[in-house]
């Protein structure tokens, strides 16, 4: 199958193929007929896999093609900012030249430009969920022009509890719509979710949802007081070129970035309380090569997409199955070769069982350094010692944040979907 066989705007076929996109991925080969038929969509599928490419091309044929208004006629629904943000650009690469314009809606930024956007008019609106239910229950969002509606990463969305602001959204979407629902696995809750908002859905599932085959699933029986002497082994090794490490708390975060700048690793990290400016720099100093490693909880790494990641390690384990799934989700992308590596400590055995079972996957134990075997000896306040400045990995303190903190309002920045001048032009 080639882009041009889906009969795509060419436009649209050459944008692909100045990016080279050579051939559609199993999920764009399922979905995109699909989506320009004018199905309902369910698609499961790992990060990594060109799911946005999968829903942004039909939907941006179909905005070419249908009648121009000042209201949006597109919603795409992202659990976090850089996920919108990749979105956008990726619409913005895909729909070089096609006059499509689009709007960012998140947290971080002035709300004056993204009303003074949506009043000129725009074709696409992207954003998370809090901000876009902000705009619909001011008036200051016109939903009734909308003919496609897309939730991606709805997994993401229901660890951060935003399925009741997504209920409350659902309300104010026009009944005549094209609903498309992107997730990596697909729990009861999800199912349910979905039930309420797509109507007689296809449902395109590549291959074992969830894990990438091109993942190795390694681990470490450790004790706390190991953990970073081990870190700082491995990342020192030749053969990691990139790494993701996960903690169980921002505090946790802040202690080993802070270890690591000290041991002379490139290092940066991010924290619930960095500024979207400060996370933005994180970011961008990490996908090009300026640190070799990211420090990052769970809540705060949400929608990051960097594609050269070699390896991502769980200094502390996830506390669910699904998380397990979207940390080592950032690694193995486009079919490239990646590696998991865990952290297991004698209370994570039950969690470490869990994964196991349910993703049907058996972690390679490796053997610890023998410099390492003998440091949970150790007295907290050795030579050696900095574990005493670790703060606890905070496993039966750790609280779910309430529904008023996930829904915190979410500014936008507006700018237009295609490269070159325009019809709607960015402010």
């Amino acid at each position: 199958m080639t882009f041009a066989s889906y009969g795509l705007n060419k436009l649209l076929v050459d944008n692909t193929g100045e990016l080279n996109y050579t051939e559609p991925t199993p999920i764009q080969e399922q979905a995109i007929p699909l989506i320009m038929e004018g199905s309902d969509v369910i698609g499961l599928a790992q990060t990594g896999t060109g799911k946005t490419a999968a829903f942004a091309l039909p939907m941006i044929d179909r905005l070419m093609l249908s009648e121009r208004s000042r209201a949006p006629r597109a919603l795409i629904v992202a659990p976090t900012r850089e996920l919108a943000e990749q979105i956008f650009q990726a619409c913005r690469q895909l729909g070089k030249g096609s006059g499509i314009s689009g709007v960012t809606m998140y947290g971080g930024t002035a709300m004056r430009p993204q009303l003074r956007a949506l009043e000129r008019g725009v074709d696409v609106v992207i954003g998370c969920p809090g901000r876009i239910l902000d705009h619909l229950e001011r008036g200051t969002f016109d939903p009734t022009n909308l003919e496609m509606v897309v939730f991606d990463e709805a997994d993401q969305m229901f660890d951060m509890g935003f399925f009741p602001v997504i209920r409350r959204i659902k309300e104010f979407l026009p009944t005549q719509r094209q609903t498309l629902l992107f997730t990596a696995t697909m729990p009861k809750e999800i199912k349910s979710l979905a039930e309420e908002i797509v109507t007689n859905a296809k449902t395109i599932k590549i291959g074992k949802t969830g894990l990438s085959k091109t993942v190795s699933h390694n681990m470490y029986s450790v004790a706390d007081s190991q953990k970073r002497e081990l870190l700082l082994e491995l990342i020192k090794d030749s053969s990691v070129g990139s790494a993701i490490v996960f903690t169980r708390t921002k505090r946790r975060a802040k202690a080993i970035d802070d270890l690591m700048s000290s041991s002379g690793v490139a290092v940066t990290s991010l924290q619930g309380n960095l500024s979207q400016a400060k996370r933005q720099r994180a970011i961008d100093g990490f996908r090009s090569g300026k640190f070799k490693v990211l420090i990052a909880t769970d809540i705060a790494a949400r929608g990051i997409d960097i594609s050269q990641v070699s390896h991502v390690i769980n200094f502390d384990m996830p506390d669910t199955v699904e998380a397990y799934t979207h940390r080592t989700g950032r690694t193995g992308r486009a079919e490239r070769l990646g590696d998991a590596i865990s952290f297991v400590t004698s209370g994570d055995r039950r969690m470490l069982k869990r994964i196991q079972g349910n993703l049907r996957i058996s972690m390679k134990e490796i053997q610890m350094p023998v410099s390492i075997q003998g440091a949970k000896k150790r007295k907290p306040n050795s030579a050696s010692g900095r574990a005493s400045h670790l703060p606890s990995s905070g496993r039966s303190a750790q609280r779910r944040p309430s529904a008023s903190s996930k829904r915190r309002p979410q500014s936008a920045r507006r700018r237009n979907v295609k490269g070159g001048a325009g019809r709607r032009r960015a402010s």
